[in-house]
């Protein structure tokens, strides 16, 4: 047995490749993107045997064979992280056996899309009959048929704009529909629906549609505009007792989840962990001032008394509030920045001067500007005060509060 044969049993020994059921998801993405690239490279054109340039030691063929093997386990890791600081935010992965490896798929031609969009837009024009070209024709598609004042749409058109290239294909296109002087555009993808739900049973069934997503998957093209301007979502919080209308960019992910602002310039995407960072609004039921120690100081009988409270805080430097309206609630607003003169903090982070505490401490990191609003709640609410905190770095402040002031509805408890 030669060298290379010896020393490719012995690793192989050493370094089994586990059977398909028993990878987590996240391996077997790997080991999909892998096959990808192993196929871009046979399908690449051969260059000549004669060349000018020197000709390179390329080493032996099972070196290739180690570094596939070898970048499942070390990526596995990487994605992983330390399960000690990450137990109690992420679950445990788990095997996954019944779900397929996510593999590219097949994207349709230019003149099927065309069809579908084309059949889509004549069928919003005519009044009916669109929902058989969606991929979910149960699904929420905002005007629809008509604008918001009940216009019907005379004319439309298309274009392709930044879609998502892997693992599903989706491409994406910006329509624009046209009533009289007003103009609605919407942005729609256009998967096979097997690359949303990657059955292989399903695939004698499997069928093109377009798919509107709220959030637009994270892109920072609003999912809809009526005249330039996008419709804001609604969201619920504190068990329904209150409901905030925000508007895109500002996102959320699934019910209950934090509202997050899409950066600008952001694509589409299906990764979840690109999203992290996010610059996030925050709701606070009841907030104090915190006290000695970060203790929670006294309850303040208003938002106004909050708000004095906030600007005594010689640590912070707050401009005076002023009075807002949010859809008819009235608020008070002001904006924080830190002195830079940090004296104590609160959760373990020596970086964050807190700002407001309530169960949990809110702090203001330096470099960072907050954008407070204070709500006074109605009679017979659960809290007395509610705050909704926009905490963003001081580059991306003005962009983040370039909107209309969140709009707040009380509900009975």
């Amino acid at each position: 047995m030669i060298a290379e044969d010896r020393m490719r049993v012995l690793f192989a020994e050493a370094n089994p490749i586990p059977d398909e059921a028993a990878l987590v998801l996240d391996e077997r993405e790997v080991i999909a993107y892998l096959a990808i690239l192993e196929q871009r490279i046979s399908e690449a054109p051969q260059q000549s045997s004669r060349t000018n340039q020197p000709s390179r030691y390329r080493g032996p063929a099972w070196a290739v064979a180690v570094f596939v093997v070898l970048a499942v386990p070390l990526l596995y890791l990487a994605f992983s992280g330390d399960s000690d600081q990450v137990a109690d935010t992420q679950p445990t992965p788990t095997t996954v056996a019944a779900d397929p490896s996510p593999e590219p798929t097949t994207p349709p031609s230019e003149a099927e899309v065309t069809e579908l969009l084309n059949g889509f837009l004549e069928a919003r024009i005519a009044g009916e009959g669109a929902q058989q070209y969606l991929n979910d024709p149960e699904g929420d598609i905002p005007l629809l048929y008509t604008t918001t004042s009940g216009a019907h749409y005379e004319r439309a058109e298309f274009e392709p704009v930044r879609g998502i290239d892997w693992p599903y294909g989706f491409k994406a296109f910006k329509v624009r529909l046209y009533a009289g002087d007003t103009v609605v555009e919407q942005l729609f993808f256009t998967p096979h629906d097997l690359a949303l739900y990657p059955d292989p049973a399903r695939a004698a069934d499997a069928r093109l549609g377009l798919e509107y997503q709220p959030d637009g998957f994270g892109t920072d093209i609003a999912p809809t505009t009526e005249d330039g301007q996008p419709p804001a979502m609604t969201y619920n919080f504190f068990d329904g007792e209150v409901t905030l209308h925000a508007a895109h960019p500002w996102v959320s992910f699934g019910p209950g989840g934090p509202i997050k602002l899409i950066p600008k310039g952001s694509g589409p995407t299906t990764d979840g962990a690109q999203r992290n960072d996010w610059d996030r609004l925050l709701l606070v039921a009841d907030p104090s001032p915190p006290g000695t120690h970060c203790l929670t100081g006294p309850a303040p009988a208003d938002a106004e008394a909050l708000a004095e409270n906030i600007r005594s805080d010689p640590e912070l430097d707050a401009t005076a509030p002023v009075t807002v309206s949010g859809g008819g609630t009235g608020a008070l607003m002001m904006d924080l920045v830190g002195t830079g003169a940090i004296v104590h903090a609160c959760n373990g982070d020596p970086g964050s001067d807190p700002v407001l505490s309530s169960g949990k401490h809110i702090g203001l990191i330096p470099g960072y500007r907050v954008r407070l609003y204070l709500f006074d709640a109605p009679e017979g609410a659960s809290m007395r005060i509610l705050a909704i905190a926009i905490d963003v770095p001081e580059s991306r402040f003005e962009r983040a509060v370039e909107g209309p002031v969140p709009v707040v509805e009380f509900h009975a408890p």
